[in-house]
């Protein structure tokens, strides 16, 4: 079931390419899980990615029953759409969960700015994220991660009702590991840059996240 439009055109932009964003069931659980397919024009599932895939999602395993992030179950590679092979990341699906974008940041008319409640609400939980991710050597990936359409409101057993409704609600990094095998530069997982300037990036973002 897809979660975003199909259409090239309206795709999201998750970290500079196209991609699409669908609700799977899995066959080996039942379970539904938020599904993020790399657009094949962008990324070849070659050999060495999908390999960076799969130690993405044991890096993230520690992390997996923390509460304010969507965690990362598994990736593989499916031609079952347009017969073409891509890759996918499975992260944990929360019904009726909304992006922080959607909620303050659309264009539509039930949008409104974050009270300076909200904005605190949501910076605190950020940083409790940050902070376990950080504690255990990783990063998250900067603005590319901490945009706001990659942040999601999940409400108590509710839909989000629009602004002013997201008292109470719980904010999830919705899509971890991702950058680790698009950019894992920006994560400090090789090359010049330290990790502890990716996470410094991190601590920006939120910051930058919270003024746009």
């Amino acid at each position: 079931m897809p979660l975003d439009d199909f259409s090239l055109k309206n795709s999201a932009h998750a970290f500079g390419l196209h991609s699409i964003l669908l609700r799977g069931i899995s066959s080996v659980d039942g379970m539904p899980y938020a599904l993020r397919r790399l657009h094949h024009r962008y990324v070849v599932p070659s050999a060495e990615l999908t390999l960076a895939a799969r130690v993405a999602v044991d890096r993230w395993s520690r992390l997996v029953d923390h509460p304010h992030i969507a965690a990362l179950h598994g990736t593989f590679v499916s031609a079952d759409m347009w017969d073409t092979p891509a890759l996918f990341f499975a992260h944990e699906y929360h019904a009726g969960a909304v992006s922080l974008e959607s909620v303050h940041c659309g264009e539509s008319d039930d949008c409104l700015a974050a009270s300076e409640a909200e904005i605190w609400m949501y910076a605190s939980q950020l940083c409790c994220a940050l902070k376990a991710v950080h504690d255990i050597g990783l990063a998250v990936g900067g603005s590319a991660s901490l945009a706001p359409n990659k942040l999601l409101l999940c409400s108590k057993g509710a839909v989000v009702d629009g602004p002013g409704g997201a008292h109470g609600c719980r904010i999830r990094l919705a899509a971890v590991g991702v950058i680790d095998v698009l950019r894992p530069e920006a994560v400090g997982l090789h090359g010049g840059r330290a990790r502890t300037i990716a996470q410094r990036d991190d601590l920006r973002a939120v910051g930058i996240s919270m003024a746009n």
